[in-house]
């Protein structure tokens, strides 16, 4: 097996995560965009009894019980989205103990079940979110019609409701500005790409999301193909340029990346942006087999820990901007 396909180390992948979430609204509510206060707390409380059904154990948060810090921090984690964390209704979430699946109530649309699992493992995300899917089924009368499928507050979430994504590493596709080719030719296939935390937001660290856009008139299983399908192929040409540069710019490379590794190592104080950019020199050094000197953790995991709402939340105390540059450089020199 190609070792950019390894996933007994997923720190050398291509693949850094495999996303899979399904969009329900109960029956006898109107959309969340004009649910009323009573209408609000009913379907927490239905959500919340149908899950005792569930063989692991969920924990529900209350978006409003937790500091804005901790809030930032799950949006940063994927476990909650931009627009749940914008919206100003009662809402809450719930989540399990590894964190791989997690349940939003009244976002956009009543109920969103979604599960993360590291590297390409979009076959088992499924398979977590709909085995929840089934439970809450059971005891939750779904919006669901014969000619059109599950019924969603985005007209295109309608059919499936499901939206699958894979979480990328791709460098040499976005140094070489190939990216934008991609993304035209793609979309074309009903598939999209987003930034590290998803719709709105901009790439960090030359990591990418890929998800469908098409739900409607699609199976689960053609939906989930269709995107392997594509994501193989942006794969393969991100190896392909990764390749080529070993053979004919390696000492650049090199240097490139060492010089990365350098700033790392030395600086006082970083931010955000920068960081990001310098860890995914590194990290592509890793995947390329070059001689880089060892973090102690999953560079990935270090990325997402330098974000503001993980940083703030691990140092136990709000931070300027100044602060947060100073214990993001102390951050990433204790894991070297």
């Amino acid at each position: 097996m190609d070792k950019w396909y390894d996933d007994s180390n997923l720190d050398y992948s291509i693949f850094i995560s495999s996303r899979l979430r399904l969009a329900r609204n109960l029956s006898e509510y109107p959309f969340s965009i004009v649910l009323d206060q009573s209408h609000v707390h009913e379907i927490i409380d239905k959500t919340l009894n149908a899950i005792k059904s569930a063989p692991d154990e969920f924990r529900f948060i209350n978006i409003d019980d937790i500091s804005n810090i901790e809030q930032l921090a799950n949006f940063e984690q994927h476990n909650i989205s931009q627009y749940f964390l914008q919206d100003k209704n009662p809402r809450g979430f719930l989540i399990n103990k590894n964190e791989s699946l997690s349940i939003m109530i009244n976002e956009e649309d009543h109920i969103r079940i979604q599960s993360i699992c590291p590297g390409d493992n979009i076959y088992k995300a499924f398979e977590l979110s709909d085995n929840i899917d089934d439970i809450l089924s059971e005891k939750l009368d779904y919006a669901f019609d014969n000619d059109f499928g599950y019924l969603t507050s985005c007209p295109t979430n309608v059919g499936t409701g499901l939206r699958a994504s894979f979480m990328l590493h791709l460098p040499m596709l976005e140094k070489t500005s190939q990216l934008k080719n991609l993304i035209q030719i793609i979309s074309k296939f009903g598939m999209t790409v987003r930034g590290l935390h998803g719709e709105g937001t901009q790439p960090m660290g030359s990591i990418y999301q890929i998800s469908n856009q098409i739900t409607l008139g699609k199976s689960e299983q053609d939906i989930i193909k269709n995107l392997r399908n594509v994501t193989q192929q942006i794969i393969d040409q991100e190896i392909k340029l990764r390749e080529n540069a070993l053979k004919e710019k390696k000492l650049e490379m090199e240097d490139k990346i060492f010089r990365s590794f350098g700033i790392l190592s030395n600086c006082k104080i970083i931010n955000t942006l920068e960081a990001m950019s310098l860890l995914s020199d590194v990290r592509l050094g890793y995947c390329m087999g070059l001689d880089v000197p060892k973090f102690k953790f999953n560079i990935y995991k270090i990325m997402m820990n330098i974000q503001p709402g993980l940083l703030q939340k691990n140092y136990g105390r709000r931070l300027d901007e100044t602060q947060m540059n100073e214990a993001r450089a102390d951050y990433i020199k204790k894991m070297l």
